[in-house]
């Protein structure tokens, strides 16, 4: 039975509340927190530090190290939608963490700015709803970051002869030159990303991930 939406969400804070004590944890070893928090412990036993538990320097609980991980035979308590889930959310952090110092020396502020770059070259010409409406954005934060990107040089407007009330983008030439060396740079993270799998394993993946997309994709609300 899959997982409702109260069940996933504070599944996915006690996930962000390990991520900030553990930033190297894995999800096995948040299986092992989560158990572990969950379980009374012995009465000479000394209490699980929590996130707003005090914690003394000399204390031998201060460390910052993740829980081991459980072995293979212990249960996690998570079933495969959860795990997914954490999963995914995880991949992704680890792509920002290590975009992260590329995008900033390419002269952005926030990762989603490159992306906005990235998302105009690919739309070729949209206006600025359409660029929010593929990137999942709300309207109000996709003209601030347009309107930036604008002022820095990286992005242009022209009328969009079909409306009069909107504007399409492009990139500048600075723009384009960014954009190739932003694809230069990140192109050692991103064709290693997937380097365990095999052939036939990426394609499998990029299979079930276009799925998931596009059955997801149809559920959405309509962006304001």
């Amino acid at each position: 039975m899959g997982l409702s939406a109260s069940s996933i969400m504070p599944l996915l804070s006690k996930w962000e509340e390990y991520l900030n004590l553990f930033p190297d944890g894995d999800l096995t070893g948040f299986a092992h927190w989560v158990l572990a928090e969950a379980t009374p412990s012995p009465a000479a036993a000394p209490e699980p530090v929590t996130a707003t538990s005090p914690i003394s320097p000399a204390s031998p609980s201060a460390s910052t190290s993740p829980p081991s991980s459980p072995s293979p035979e212990s249960p996690t308590n998570l079933d495969t939608t959860a795990q997914s889930l954490l999963l995914i959310s995880r991949l992704h952090r680890i792509m920002q963490f290590r975009s992260k110092p590329i995008v900033k020396y390419l002269g952005f502020t926030k990762p989603q700015e490159f992306s906005i770059l990235v998302q105009t070259a690919i739309m070729n010409n949209p206006n600025k709803k359409q660029l929010c409406q593929e990137m999942l954005i709300e309207g109000s934060t996709g003209v601030e970051i347009t309107r930036r990107l604008t002022a820095k040089g990286f992005l242009k407007e022209k009328p969009d002869v079909n409306d009069r009330r909107s504007a399409l983008l492009s990139l500048t030439e600075k723009g384009k030159q960014t954009l190739l060396q932003g694809y230069t740079k990140l192109s050692p993270i991103h064709t290693g990303f997937l380097a365990t799998l095999n052939e036939a394993e990426k394609q499998q993946l990029v299979s079930m991930l276009a799925r998931l997309n596009e059955y997801h994709t149809r559920q959405l609300p309509p962006l304001s």
